[in-house]
Parts: C-alpha cells; sequence; structure tokens
C-alpha cells in the first residue's frame, strides 16, 4: 500500500490532509460513532500512530477544540486523547454536553508499551481521569 502522507514533512501538508479527507467534530453528535469512523479512516489511509497524534488539533473544531486545548497536557497518546474525549462527549443521554453531570461511558485503554511513556504519566493520567481537578 502506498502511504498517503510518505512524502509529507510538515504539519501544514498533514492538516490540509486532514481538511480533505476527515470530518472534523465540534462536540455535538455521537461521539463514539464519530471515534470509531475517525479510527477506521486512519487505518484507510495509513496513517501512522504519530500522525494520528499530530493530526488530533486538525480533527476538532468550536467547542471540542477548546476542550481539547484545555486538556492538551494531559494528553499524551492516542489512546489517552480517546479516553478523555469519550469521558466528555459520550454519554446515556443524546444532549449536548453541559456543565451537570450525566453517567459518562468510560473504556479500559491504556496506552501500548512502545510509546514512550511511563508508567508514572500513565499513573498520573489514569488518577486525574478518574477525579477530576475541575468543577
Amino acid at each position: 500500500m502506498n502511504h498517503p502522507l510518505s512524502d509529507i514533512n510538515e504539519i501544514n501538508s498533514l492538516e490540509n490532509f486532514i481538511d480533505t479527507k476527515f470530518i472534523k467534530y465540534s462536540g455535538i453528535g455521537n461521539a463514539n460513532t464519530r471515534l470509531l469512523q475517525t479510527t477506521n479512516q486512519f487505518k484507510h489511509y495509513g496513517l501512522r500512530r504519530l500522525e494520528q497524534v499530530q493530526a488530533k488539533p486538525f480533527l476538532l473544531i468550536d467547542e471540542a477544540y477548546l476542550w481539547y486545548v484545555e486538556h492538551i497536557d494531559l494528553i499524551i497518546s492516542f489512546e489517552l486523547f480517546s479516553k478523555l474525549f469519550l469521558q466528555q462527549y459520550s454519554s446515556t443521554s443524546s444532549t449536548k454536553q453541559n456543565n451537570t453531570s450525566v453517567e459518562m461511558v468510560t473504556p479500559s485503554i491504556t496506552a501500548p508499551s512502545f510509546l514512550s511513556i511511563s508508567h508514572l504519566q500513565q499513573t498520573i493520567a489514569d488518577e486525574i481521569i478518574k477525579k477530576p481537578t475541575y468543577s
């Protein structure tokens, strides 16, 4: 399979690729479905893990992008992004998320061993996810 980004060295090219091939998420709509569609598109286009991680901010707009920027320091892998993203935007309610308490669907995702994160980083991120510091 010819890799679609094999000759691309700049983030701007990745951004243009994402703009033309992917649907952006604003925080409204089914987050589970959108995340699955996006990961399937990553596989279809042959995006490597590093490109998937770099693509995250280009896949989000409006409220979802603002949420991403607020949590950027916690997001050290695509798996951790997925976990936090689903906690924020996936619920048993089909209504748009507000600051109200709703039952959240929390997938059990851990960073693969080949990612360069320490056990301490993973543990800290897991604890923050379990007990958010914001209200």
